[in-house]
């Protein structure tokens, strides 16, 4: 089972959701909720690289930025905030509130991962441009400013794209947003030197006649024509890179390390960011155990230089399910687990698979893990799947974790499961980001209620009934 993960399949499991009916502005509050007031904000100066989750303004890492005063840049000219997409990759300098959830930006900077002619275009969706891996999934918007809707059928091989992500542990551009682009238009690169003689920026050999000589390190972007093997430059320009800021937040894929210490990619081809934490720097959506190479975070804190001290880490991957399976399959498109109502979760060459090697195929109440994150369509892109041997007891016990969808009274709605935190017996939990969660106190029903609102991400552990019901016995903030 190990290489299921190289496939691109859409997974029918009978065990979520009617996700469909999850606003859209889920997505975005599952995206987190930025610098929120439990990560110790103060109404200040603030810098925040991310994808832009909503439109109306701009919502980068979970603030809304005014930008009405706003200067914005795109690929080096003046813009405005009408030429912004959801999806693009941005750098947004300004003020941030009190709330840690609004703010004022005085500049909105734009500059695409990669443009030029795709090559070697797969059914799965990914594609090369410039020899450099591109891919993606149901969280990648395509750009419909000219020319009505467009979807992955338009990008073909040798047209010209614009492609805005972030760059993961494999080395693969993972796109947010890409933008067709005129046949003719210039090839582009934003990325780190790596090189002078020859000159290579993120390992693509650069021909420079233009004046501009870059050192090792800098961040750069280069615009020319690509003959197939070099990039002959007509303009090299440089870029502040990420400087020094007390108020720091970055959007991106842990690359190595762990809870303790890590290393993740930004946007930029090469760019990466070192990142400590301490005892106090607060987990959002997932505990310390949870960070492990391949996760797509945002981190908050302090910047000098490259290295960032944490003062909070929150997980864009805060989908979580747990669950015995109901019936014995031997191909993962065809799952089913327990018995409720139809949800799309969508392997792809992403999703990774951590599986006991002696499991073959799934089994009749084999465990099985999805880790995950919601795409804009309300479907579950899995990160990781994990199937094990069948557990010697509980096997009707299942673990929830997401947004919350709703919340009316003492019902509260996750992943289209009904949880009624009025039963008896039920242990509160607050926040607990240590990596042992047993370590957590209990509060009361009122304490925990008071601080769940939908788009807030809990855990519920339980016993799921037939109507889509789950009789919880812990319930756990992880927001």
């Amino acid at each position: 089972m190990g290489n299921r993960g190289a496939k691109a399949v859409q997974v029918k499991i009978l065990g979520i959701l009617a996700i469909a009916a999850i606003p859209l502005l889920m997505v975005g509050a599952c995206g987190g909720s930025g610098g929120g007031g439990d990560g110790g904000t103060t109404a200040g100066s603030v810098r925040s690289l991310g994808e832009i989750t909503a439109k109306g303004s701009v919502t980068v890492n979970g603030v809304t930025f005014n930008t009405d005063s706003a200067d914005i840049v795109m690929d080096g000219q003046p813009a405005s905030d009408d030429d912004l997409r959801v999806g693009m990759a941005v750098d947004v300098a300004g003020e941030i509130n009190a709330d840690g959830t609004t703010g004022t930006a005085t500049t909105v900077t734009f500059d695409d991962t990669i443009q030029g002619a795709v090559a070697g275009k797969n059914t799965d969706g990914s594609f090369t441009v410039m020899g450099q891996p591109v891919f993606t999934d149901q969280g990648t918007r395509i750009d419909d400013s000219v020319g009505g809707a467009k979807t992955m059928d338009d990008v073909v091989n040798d047209g010209i794209v614009e492609v805005s992500g972030q760059v993961n542990d494999q080395g693969r551009i993972v796109a947010t947003h890409i933008e067709l682009k005129p046949a003719g238009a210039e090839s582009e690169i934003t990325g780190v030197v790596d090189s002078i003689t020859p000159l290579t920026v993120a390992g693509i050999p650069v021909i420079n006649n233009t004046g501009t000589t870059p050192t090792v390190g800098d961040l750069v972007e280069v615009k020319g024509s690509f003959d197939g093997t070099s990039l002959t430059a007509t303009s090299i320009e440089l870029n502040p890179g990420l400087g020094n800021d007390d108020n720091f937040h970055f959007e991106g894929f842990v690359i190595s390390g762990d809870a303790g210490a890590f290393t993740i990619n930004g946007h930029h081809l090469d760019q990466q960011l070192n990142v400590t934490t301490t005892n106090s720097t607060l987990f959002e959506g997932g505990n310390r155990t949870d960070l492990i190479v391949g996760t797509k975070v945002e981190v908050d804190g302090v910047l000098t230089g490259n290295n960032l001290a944490a003062t909070k880490v929150q997980f864009r991957e805060n989908v979580r399910i747990e669950m015995v399976a109901g019936a014995a399959s031997a191909d993962l498109s065809n799952l089913a687990l327990l018995n409720l109502s139809a949800v799309s979760v969508s392997l792809n060459a992403l999703t990774r698979t951590d599986d006991n090697s002696t499991v073959t195929g799934i089994g009749v109440n084999d465990s099985v893990e999805i880790r995950g994150r919601l795409a804009a369509d309300g479907s579950i892109i899995a990160t990781r799947l994990r199937v094990d041997d069948p557990p010697s007891s509980n096997l009707d016990r299942v673990i929830l974790r997401g947004p919350v969808e709703s919340i009316s009274g003492s019902t509260i709605v996750l992943l289209g499961v009904s949880v009624n935190t009025g039963s008896v017996g039920i242990e509160f939990r607050p926040n607990d980001d240590n990596s042992n969660d047993d370590n957590a106190q209990s509060i009361s029903q009122a304490a925990f209620l008071a601080q769940v609102t939908p788009g807030t991400v809990i855990k519920v552990r339980g016993v799921l009934t037939a109507d889509n019901q789950l009789t919880a016995d812990e319930m756990e903030l992880e927001d």
